[in-house]
């Protein structure tokens, strides 16, 4: 009855009612036996488990009414609790086109001091018939927030699979994800049916962190000489490029006190009669035993470490004192080996206390303190990209089908009403997001919030003149209106056009260069039935005409404070209208977002090259980041192997948290390198 199951039914899949409580099946499909009450797992396994992450499963009703109708279960959330296949499930709807979300309370999680990398929202969902226009969305609502923010659309399978949504931050605030947000998460999925029934038998969401740094672990090596006179010879090797000078580490020695100088020396350690033939390469050996040179030694008495210098001399700057004084004979000579020599003086008895000189000033106390080479890794605190936009939503426009287009591109986005953006910040607004779609088909009302927002100091204008962007459709059938654009900007209904001419052949919405978008011609702007609804009055002078009907032009751009304005007659993306959705569309989708910081300043040039054209380079230098890669890869080729493949990913992930990534890692080409281009370079994957 109205599409449930009453009175104890049971619902049968792919089948038709014969009358007299009957059922036929179209194919043999194995009818569920109902379960009145399901006591859900209260430690749900899910699949996908990671250490630095931790799944979270639905436990009680969200804030959201459910929509959906269940199998198995007492309600919606305990069927959508385990991965169980058939046994419970939650499903919807058997009308045609019809559409229900239903959204759960998740468990807790306790904080961890590591920060949070993404939330991963989780569906495992089937459907009875396949139908490439059906699809499937996460759902997640985030605290207090009333708005449910839908991820992109998949076309599901007839066998259940894992359909997934990864937010790198978090989606109503942009900026990162905090602990204390992650309790008030709510989970689930819209189910958007052509034909058939669409089945989810789990929703889970995963909270991953980022794993902690290995801290390098310190290796010390005693070294302690048995006799007092130990001697060590080593070969050297002579190369043309300048390489470290050894490290010695010498043995329990007379009192040494050096004068550190503001230049780059060597401070020698104190110690008895030893003949040194150091190199530019040491093995030293003391009493017979090698010792790396490379790991910090501790003897019992503290000795001072000679530091190397890559520099191609030696030099030493002693203070005389009452020591022993110490000289150093270098003799470098063009050859393949190269040796010094130095000699102390065996005058005195080995000293176990060090003495410090009257006339060493500065002084350096003999004091063994292991160092950690190299740059310790630290975490630089950057501001959260912008996300693209924010779909203006009425009960009338075609925002939806942006909004999809959009997501099935990778460019992400949010929702909110024009009524609730007429009351908005714009100072807030600017700050999340690039720009604001309003979609064509507006009613009487509609037009009433848009002429709002647009007139001076209101939302949009404001919005605009801070630096972003408004793509503004007025072509609908509520006849002619004035002052629906910033700058008074207005639309007259009359003849609708199939066609369209192109005034800007040169602009890059048209050539597609840039931002990775395709060649446009007239043929793209054909046959939309109809393509446009009017034209534009009242431009400003600033204002570039992009395309015109027979009547006058459909589609402008113009300046307006920071920011920009995008307006048009046209049909873009209008649900039922063959073509409004191609190219164009995609083309518009991209372009609009296509800067960095502000809309007047363009974002990194994107080129498709599809065979990389590596140059060689006459020294290689591995972990050094260079402004200008020495290949131009293809799209996700980011290793320039010729191959796009799991590796790429490897090295995206390490361009996300890179301050300066690589060019071709934003693969979205949203002006941004985050975690919202790793299912972009997937998909590219064979």
């Amino acid at each position: 009855m109205n599409g449930n199951c009453v009175g104890g039914g049971v619902p049968i899949l792919g089948a038709a009612c014969t009358g007299n409580g009957m059922c036929a099946t179209f194919t043999p499909t194995p009818t569920p036996t109902p379960i009145s009450t399901s006591t859900p797992t209260n430690t749900p396994e899910f699949p996908l488990e990671v250490d630095n992450c931790v799944s979270l499963g639905p436990n009680g009703p969200g804030s959201f009414a459910t929509q959906n109708s269940r199998n198995g279960c007492a309600e919606n959330w305990q069927c959508a609790r385990g991965v169980d296949g058939d046994t419970a499930y939650v499903f919807g709807p058997s009308a045609q086109g019809g559409v229900r979300t239903d959204v759960y309370a998740l468990d807790n999680v306790v904080p961890r001091a590591e920060a949070i990398s993404q939330v991963i929202v989780h569906t495992i969902t089937r459907v009875t018939v396949p139908d490439n226009d059906s699809r499937v969305n996460s759902a997640l609502k985030v605290g207090s927030n009333p708005n449910v923010v839908l991820g992109a659309g998949s076309v599901p399978t007839t066998s259940y699979a894992i359909y997934s949504m990864i937010y790198g931050i978090n989606p109503t605030t942009g900026l990162p994800w905090e602990w204390s947000q992650i309790d008030g998460l709510e989970a689930g999925m819209r189910h958007q049916v052509d034909s058939g029934l669409m089945l989810t038998t789990a929703v889970f969401v995963q909270v991953c962190w980022v794993p902690p740094t290995p801290t390098p672990t310190l290796s010390f090596t005693p070294t302690v000489s048995p006799t007092p006179s130990p001697s060590r010879t080593a070969t050297p090797t002579f190369t043309l490029s300048p390489t470290p000078l050894p490290t010695e580490t010498p043995s329990l020695t007379p009192t040494l006190t050096p004068t550190v100088t503001s230049s780059p020396t060597l401070t020698p350690s104190r110690t008895t009669t030893p003949t040194l033939t150091p190199t530019r390469s040491v093995t030293p050996t003391l009493s017979g035993t090698p010792v790396p040179s490379s790991t910090p030694t501790i003897s019992p008495i503290p000795t001072i470490t000679d530091t190397p210098t890559t520099a191609p001399t030696l030099t030493r700057t002693h203070t005389p004192t009452t020591s022993p004084t110490r000289t150093r004979t270098p003799t470098p000579v063009p050859t393949s080996t190269e040796t010094d020599t130095a000699t102390i003086t065996p005058t005195l008895p080995p000293v176990d206390t060090p003495t410090v000189s009257p006339t060493a000033s500065p002084s350096r106390s003999a004091t063994a303190t292991p160092s950690i080479t190299g740059t310790r890794p630290t975490s630089t605190p950057t501001r959260a990209p912008r996300i693209p936009y924010v779909f203006a939503s009425s009960t009338s426009n075609e925002w939806e089908c942006a909004f999809q287009l959009a997501a099935n591109m990778l460019i992400s986005g949010r929702q909110e009403s024009l009524a609730q953006l007429v009351n908005a910040d714009p100072v807030e607004r600017r700050a999340l997001y690039k720009a604001i779609y309003i979609a064509p088909d507006l009613n009487t009302n509609d037009y009433i919030n848009v002429r709002t927002m647009v007139a001076t100091d209101g939302f949009l204008d404001r919005f605009v003149r801070l630096g972003g962007v408004a793509v503004i459709h007025l072509g609908s059938g509520s006849g002619d209106q004035e002052n629906v654009a910033p700058g008074g900007v207005g639309f007259t209904a009359g003849a609708q056009h199939n066609s369209e001419t192109i005034d800007a052949p040169d602009h890059p919405y048209f050539l597609g260069e840039g931002f990775g978008g395709r060649q446009l011609s007239t043929q793209d702007f054909s046959s939309w039935t109809p393509t446009d609804l009017g034209i534009l009055t009242n431009l400003p002078e600033n204002a570039t005409v992009l395309l015109r009907n027979s009547n006058g032009p459909s589609l402008a751009e113009y300046l307006h404070g920071e920011g920009k304005v995008i307006v048009s007659t046209l049909s873009y993306c209008w649900t039922g209208r063959p073509n409004s959705n191609g190219p164009a569309a995609t083309n518009l989708l991209q372009y609009a977002v296509f800067f960095t910081g502000g809309a007047q300043t363009p974002g990194p040039t994107v080129t498709l090259t599809p065979t990389p054209t590596p140059t060689p380079s006459m020294t290689p230098a591995p972990m050094t980041r260079t402004p200008t890669p020495t290949a131009t890869p293809g799209r996700g080729d980011l290793n320039s192997d010729g191959t796009v493949d799991e590796l790429d990913v490897e090295v995206l992930i390490e361009e996300i948290y890179a301050e300066a990534p690589i060019p071709g890692a934003d693969i979205n080409v949203d002006g941004a390198v985050t975690a919202a281009d790793v299912p972009a370079l997937v998909v590219l994957i064979p």
